[in-house]
């Protein structure tokens, strides 16, 4: 008999986890001990093999979708084992590098829905897909040369910008306007002479640069930066950079590469960098892949079964509950964790 066979009925089970009516997770306080997983999740790359790993707590059936190709609709499934109760996982021997995937998921009444990695760390425009990458491919020069300690943080000195706005104007004289790379660009000057881009922040002398929130928002276009405004508070993948601020949206590595050499060419001007992630909120809950492999956990919900709104924005993460705090602790893995305070 298959782990999760017996909690679907509500025969065997007082407080069955999966309540077919409404769709959602009967979260009970019993809920974390009986599912959350401390293992990696996501996926785990070597050329020869990837693990992947996802946790759908009730799922009855995980299928992994590999595409042929990033941006084609051919692809294989494969079936993923349950290894314990909610964690599915399976490895494929061939090198993935480059390669696009979603998880299909079976859910005990029928419903089945496709969903991107609640985990990715790269993904194809407008974050469609998630991305197998090597993140070894995508370091720059001294990349594993990390500043010395900060003396204390009543020495910081610190200046806020959102990269697409701090280089988007003709008169920043910037190459990538609104660019990950327009940050970092030197010698750039306004019609009327004045300093900007890096120059401009070295000149202000501050320590530290905080960037608004630079991971993969939903409401800007990707592969056109300026048809729709945001400045990033509305969150679909966290691990993943921005594509609209990279040269090439469509690459999965230029954007996670060129974030890179941002905060590379930062702190080889003596400049730390803080990133603003909004973990208590997403755009879209509904479509999000938190609710697609575990409808009604990762969002706080009112006694009537609606989201709650603290944040003012229509939906709060529960922070309370053990997943919801792993997804806080992974922060950016692609950066080895170098950005930080």
């Amino acid at each position: 008999m298959e782990i999760n066979s017996l909690v679907f009925t509500g025969q065997l089970l007082k407080d069955p986890p999966y309540n077919v009516d409404t769709g959602l997770l009967n979260v009970t306080e019993n809920f974390d001990s009986q599912y959350a997983t401390d293992k990696k999740l996501g996926f785990i790359y070597a050329p020869e093999r990837t693990l992947f790993r996802l946790w759908a707590p009730v799922a009855s059936r995980i299928e992994l979708i590999l595409f042929n190709h990033l941006y084609e609709d051919e692809a294989e499934h494969i079936v993923m084992k349950q290894t314990a109760p909610g964690t599915f996982e399976v490895e494929v021997l061939r090198d993935l590098d480059n390669t696009a995937y979603k998880f299909g998921v079976f859910y005990p009444d029928g419903n089945y829905v496709e969903t991107t990695d609640p985990y990715a760390i790269a993904a194809t425009s407008n974050g469609e897909r998630s991305v197998v990458v090597d993140l070894s491919k995508t370091n720059p020069k001294k990349w594993n040369q990390r500043m010395p300690a900060f003396t204390a943080s009543t020495d910081a000195v610190i200046y806020e910008a959102s990269v697409r706005d701090f280089t988007m104007a003709e008169s920043s004289g910037a190459t990538n306007r609104g660019k990950f790379l327009g940050v970092i660009e030197e010698g750039t000057t306004s019609p009327a002479g004045l300093t900007t881009g890096l120059d401009y922040l070295k000149e202000m002398g501050i320590t530290h640069l905080q960037l608004m929130p630079m991971y993969d928002f939903e409401t800007v276009n990707e592969e056109n930066q300026t048809e729709k405004y945001n400045w990033g508070y509305d969150p679909q993948n966290y691990n993943v950079p921005e594509g609209s601020y990279a040269t090439d949206a469509r690459d999965p590595k230029t954007r996670i590469r060129e974030m890179k050499q941002m905060i590379q060419g930062l702190h080889d001007a003596g400049i730390r960098v803080i990133m603003d992630v909004v973990y208590n909120h997403v755009y879209d809950p509904d479509s999000h892949p938190f609710e697609l492999v575990a409808p009604g956990y990762y969002f706080r919900r009112n006694a009537d079964g609606s989201l709650s709104n603290g944040t003012g924005v229509g939906n709060d993460t529960a922070s309370e509950r053990e997943m919801m705090k792993k997804i806080h602790s992974k922060q950016c893995e692609i950066l080895d964790e170098r950005i930080s305070y």
